[in-house]
């Protein structure tokens, strides 16, 4: 950019969810049922990930388009993509990390399979998962910190959603869960 002249997001404008259901119409894929979930690459070293959902009209019905956008930066380009477009794309799972100053979440619960407003280990979200030996080895329990909150716990120490330019990290098993959860609703609804 030149310059003095305002960095601008060029992925947070409407015209990317358009062009994407445009895109999808011309590949031939049916339209008409539920979210359809688009993978793109950004020829652009600028930015990192991001993922991004909206509705946009198609004909006279609402469709739902979440895109889970990854440059071509230096970083892990596959996790990249595993962070952007399966876990929070696919997955709708929360970033675990927690950055700069950090928030105090205001709602008394969330939505998400990976991150609780709990904080007592056998009412989290993914209390069967601390119980269960067979994944002691990823030290399931309940971690400060997530989705820049102070107040908000995670599962584990690290994983993808946590550090999602790291090919070495991977879905922890309420993550995983949830996934798979979603893929057999997909596949078998």
């Amino acid at each position: 950019k030149p310059k003095g002249v305002k960095a601008e997001r060029p992925f947070q404008k409407q015209g990317v969810f358009n062009a994407c259901k445009e895109g999808v119409t011309n590949a031939g894929f049916d339209f008409k049922d539920g979210t359809v979930f688009v993978v793109m690459i950004a020829n652009s070293t600028q930015y990192g990930g991001v993922e991004y959902s909206r509705t946009v009209r198609d004909g006279d019905n609402k469709r739902h388009i979440r895109i889970g956008i990854n440059s071509t930066t230096d970083r892990d380009f596959n996790a990249l993509v595993w962070h952007e477009f399966i876990g929070h794309g696919f997955g709708y799972l929360l970033d675990e990390y927690c950055k700069g100053k950090l928030k105090i979440y205001k709602k008394k619960s969330i939505d998400r399979a990976n991150l609780d407003t709990e904080s007592e280990p056998k009412k989290v979200k993914w209390a069967k998962f601390i119980e269960d030996p067979r994944y002691a080895e990823e030290k399931i329990g309940v971690y400060k910190g997530g989705f820049n909150c102070s107040n908000v716990y995670r599962a584990t120490e690290t994983s993808i959603m946590r550090r999602g330019g790291n090919s070495k990290l991977r879905f922890n098993a309420p993550s995983r869960a949830e996934i798979y959860k979603r893929i057999m609703s997909k596949a078998f609804p």
